[in-house]
């Protein structure tokens, strides 16, 4: 199972933003540590996946401009690698609303939907 963000609903306009793929992340707040920060991440986003994290997380450095001010940044990237508990807790709810009938979702199978809300 690979999760990734390919677009967002927008409940205003009744569609889907169409975005480039990304792997769930998130930044690290003030004084927080990056198991805190992925903790975080679980509860705000894959809690329903019931994710348990493997080994070691490898950690990537970097340095690049940076977009806002274009002076040298050094950018440090913890990767943790996890695998959903089960296959009955990665039954997820979708998000988009039932009438949603957009072309994507009708030629991709995005996810596995669980409508027995136990």
């Amino acid at each position: 199972l690979i999760c990734a963000k390919v677009g967002s609903w927008s409940g205003e306009q009744s569609e889907i933003k169409l975005a480039k793929a990304k792997l769930p992340g998130t930044k690290t707040h003030a004084g927080e540590m990056p198991r805190q920060a992925l903790s975080r991440l679980i509860k705000k986003d894959l809690e329903a996946l019931g994710p348990i994290v493997e080994g070691r997380p490898e950690v990537e450095i970097e340095q690049a401009p940076s977009e806002s001010y274009g002076v040298t940044t050094k950018y440090v990237r913890t990767i943790f690698t996890a695998h959903a508990a089960s296959e009955t807790q990665a039954d997820v709810y979708c998000p988009c609303p039932e009438q949603c009938q957009h072309e994507i979702l009708q030629h991709v199978e995005l996810f596995s939907v669980s409508r027995d809300a136990a």
